[in-house]
């Protein structure tokens, strides 16, 4: 809230989504892997040990990625409203990391969408647990 009072335009892609349903760069990444397609549930094997373990794993994933990521997007707005960034030396130039507080990433997603698409998936795991599917934890 602080961010985007103080600065409109750093702040204006947090007004065009809804930071409930803002996953479509994790499904896009998704959808492109082999087997993030074959990861559905059938009703017949919902009895079955392999899918009991498959779904207890799930839930496990859900309930310990949620506060991690939480952190984060708090943790992303201070670096931002800090100005956070890194001496630059041969590593930072070669990677490209070298500021914390960037609002896109190198593809000029912005980096709220990433974060809150990560919380989304932990969230609703039940209903599609496509972060287990891109070993997201």
């Amino acid at each position: 809230m602080l961010t985007l009072i103080n600065s409109v335009e750093n702040s204006m892609h947090f007004l065009y989504k809804t930071v409930d349903t803002d996953t479509e760069l994790l499904r896009n990444v998704s959808d492109k892997l082999q087997g993030a397609t074959s990861y559905k549930h059938h009703a017949f094997n919902f009895g079955t040990l392999h899918e009991q373990i498959d779904r207890k794993n799930d839930y496990i994933t859900g309930k310990i990625g949620i506060g991690p990521y939480a952190l984060n997007v708090t943790n992303q707005e201070l670096t931002r409203l800090s100005g956070v960034k890194f001496a630059e030396t041969t590593v930072t130039k070669t990677t490209r990391i070298s500021r914390l507080d960037n609002m896109v990433d190198v593809d000029d997603n912005p980096i709220a969408s990433w974060e809150s698409g990560y919380i989304n998936g932990h969230v609703d795991i039940v209903k599609d647990p496509f972060v287990t599917a891109l070993n997201i934890n």
